[in-house]
């Protein structure tokens, strides 16, 4: 992935790598929250879906424009109040 980024100039967003880092550091126990646990550990339910929608943002804005323009803003929407998300 890193090298097709490469040939093709453009850059690479490792969200598997993230991710991965992200659930092994809340460990297992605390991560089936964030899926539609029991049976399904891949399937994320509305608060896994925010956190990892949270990580390809700020990935997007540390690569700056044009890709940082694709956000609507860089204040926190309270949208999701109420959702079990950090």
């Amino acid at each position: 992935m890193r090298q097709t980024g490469k040939e093709a100039c453009v850059p690479v967003i490792d969200l598997t790598a993230i991710t991965e880092a992200y659930l092994n550091a809340v460990g297992d126990l605390a991560s089936k929250a964030y899926f539609m646990w029991p049976g399904d550990n891949t399937h994320l339910k509305p608060e896994g879906a925010v956190i990892m929608a949270g990580f390809l943002s700020e990935e997007l804005r540390k690569l700056g424009a044009p890709y940082a323009d694709l956000l609507d803003s860089k204040e926190v929407i309270i949208e999701n109040q109420g959702l079990d998300v950090f």
